[in-house]
């Protein structure tokens, strides 16, 4: 546990002592229970991503009393780790409607200033990405202003499958939260006006990339699905042969739809 995690619980423990005398009676034992696990998920939190397990429990509690100003106070705090600062603007600012005299209140408001201002200038980088078109490089990450999507630049990594599934996961870079693609994430960045078939910011031209998909139609012999820019396909290659690594993260995963679920296999060297 880090210090801001220590911090985080230290604050809520001073918090629920203040109100529990007035709601000790009024709160029930069910969102009691939602906030305790909700605290526990955030002393297991590991990545920004892992915030949103914290996420689900307070709003559990929070249904269950909706009134309580110590939940509001924790999901906007949660909502801030994980850098959602227009949804803890929104608890934050509830956590004041229902505790205006909190001993927190004048820092609370503080904090909604701040978070004010990161959602201006995100929304201002937001703007300026659709200037840029459609991929855009900031702090050696990649936007994708299309479809919501950031990539991390391949960094020349060639693996096997599972090798290339660790390295996604364990990517601390900009944060982390990276995964490997689906096909059809990888399949939208393919475009025959680019040189080897894909913006050359991804690094990966004529290449073959890994995606996060299996091929078990041959069960004697395991495969991963690749996408191959240079052929401009999706194929299947034992999980042990060697293909580039493209991360990803955040957005909306493209669904596949009933017309490329089809896969040609591609026979190993």
């Amino acid at each position: 546990m880090d210090k801001r995690q220590i911090g985080y619980l230290i604050v809520v423990a001073i918090l629920l002592a203040w109100v529990s005398v007035t709601l000790a009676e009024t709160v029930p034992e069910e969102a009691q229970r939602y906030m305790a696990r909700g605290s526990a998920a955030v002393e297991m939190v590991k990545t920004p991503k892992d915030y949103e397990r914290a996420v689900r429990e307070f709003e559990q509690a929070a249904k269950l009393a909706p009134n309580w100003p110590d939940v509001y106070f924790s999901l906007g705090s949660v909502q801030a780790k994980a850098g959602n600062y227009g949804e803890a603007m929104r608890y934050y600012k509830r956590y004041l409607e229902l505790a205006p005299k909190a001993p927190n209140a004048a820092k609370i408001r503080e904090e909604i200033y701040k978070f004010e201002y990161r959602v201006e200038q995100e929304n201002l980088k937001k703007d300026l990405r659709k200037e840029r078109g459609r991929f855009s490089l900031e702090d050696g990450v990649i936007y994708d202003s299309q479809l919501g999507l950031e990539w991390a630049p391949s960094n020349g990594q060639v693996l096997n499958h599972n090798q290339a599934e660790g390295y996604a996961r364990g990517l601390s870079f900009a944060g982390g939260g990276w995964r490997l693609p689906t096909r059809d994430e990888l399949k939208s960045l393919y475009d025959k006006t680019k040189p080897g078939n894909v913006d050359p910011v991804f690094g990966v031209g004529n290449m073959g990339v890994w995606t996060s998909e299996l091929y078990n139609e041959i069960p004697s012999n395991p495969c991963a699905v690749f996408f191959n820019f240079s052929k401009g396909g999706e194929y299947a290659h034992t999980n042990t042969f060697t293909h580039n690594v493209l991360a990803v993260r955040s957005g909306q995963s493209i669904v596949l739809d009933s017309e490329n679920k089809g896969l040609r296999t591609y026979k190993s060297q």
